[in-house]
């Protein structure tokens, strides 16, 4: 987040409407958590190609760390299961 919120910043700061560091990481977690108000958009084509590098790996990871938060509550749960069985 923290990387595309500077990113963001620098890309935007020299338009007619700069980004503030503030609007830049709420574009951050708006554009990750695939919520995409558009009440903010990259005006540059540098920004556009950024959000879009950036749209794609960020909800990936994203989808990784729900994958894995899952697993380990399925792999958790099962272990309540199978105890309960056995009892």
């Amino acid at each position: 987040m923290l990387g595309g919120m500077i990113t963001f910043y620098l890309c935007e700061m020299n338009q007619d409407e700069p980004w503030s560091m503030v609007d830049s990481l709420y574009y951050c977690v708006v554009t990750v958590s695939t919520v995409g108000y558009g009440d903010l958009t990259p005006s540059t084509t540098l920004g556009k190609w950024i959000a879009t590098f950036y749209m794609l790996v960020g909800i990936g990871l994203v989808g990784l760390a729900l994958g894995i938060v899952g697993g380990f509550l399925m792999a958790r749960q099962e272990a309540l299961l199978k105890k309960a069985v056995e009892e």
